[in-house]
């Protein structure tokens, strides 16, 4: 990416210095990841010069690790509130497993911009998957783990027949499905497009999310409901890989 198209990408206007940090670095960290993003760049974007970086956040790791907390949080917690709505509305009663659904992608579609159809959140977890075992993914999934735990917890209440480890696969499985989806339709990747998709292949009216939705838990339903796939409820199946000839 080049410097002016960095420095376009940067929020404007009249916010602070050290707004104005944290914004470029949010749309950074979600374009090229966590370490490609260099401290030069978020100076192209913004107009400050690194002693400004480093006056307002003490190290990269600071200024990255609060960048994907701030584009991360959010979203996660719309996702708990949701989920808390449905469990105080049901009372006793398991939710059903159509509204957890809605329960965790309605915000991740909610997060796509009206205008660019991309979503920083998004784009920050595909970069978060390749970017696999550093210290600053790790604080943000230890951030996170509890609203995980709640869904699953649900999941297991809607899905009694099913082990927990089968259901956290499951939930695991909704989950990636979900995001892999949702990030196809970004402008920039333009996955669903190339193959020929018209109506949905893009996420900017509200018909466009309300499809999304709709395909979203129609899809999901049937696996996240079907019979038990393991052997008993205490077995893990155990992949065997063959030695490479």
């Amino acid at each position: 990416m080049k410097a002016a198209e960095l420095h376009d990408a940067a929020p404007q206007g009249s916010e602070s210095t050290r707004d104005r940090i944290m914004e470029a670095t949010k749309i950074l960290v979600a374009r090229k990841g966590v370490r490609a993003t260099t401290v030069r760049d978020i100076c192209h974007a913004t107009g400050v010069n690194i002693a400004a970086v480093n006056y307002y956040f003490r190290s990269k790791s600071d200024l990255t690790r609060q960048a994907l907390l701030g584009i991360l949080e959010p979203v996660n917690r719309h996702r708990e509130t949701l989920l808390r709505a449905a469990i105080e509305e049901y009372g006793a009663a398991p939710v059903p497993v159509e509204r957890i659904i809605a329960c965790l992608a309605q915000p991740m579609i909610d997060d796509i911009d009206e205008k660019t159809g991309s979503s920083l959140f998004l784009r920050a977890l595909q970069h978060m998957r390749a970017e696999l075992a550093t210290e600053v993914n790790q604080f943000v999934h230890n951030s996170f783990d509890s609203v995980a735990q709640l869904f699953v917890n649900q999941l297991a209440r809607s899905l009694p027949e099913l082990s927990r480890s089968e259901v956290a696969w499951r939930y695991e499985l909704l989950r990636g499905s979900v995001i892999h989806i949702l990030a196809d339709c970004d402008p920039l990747v333009g996955k669903l497009r190339f193959l020929g998709v018209g109506p949905g292949s893009a996420i900017q009216s509200p018909e466009d999310r309300a499809y999304a939705l709709q395909a979203i838990i129609a899809y999901s339903i049937g696996g996240l409901t079907a019979p038990p796939a393991w052997p008993s409820s205490s077995e893990f199946i155990v992949l065997k890989v063959a030695p490479n000839p």
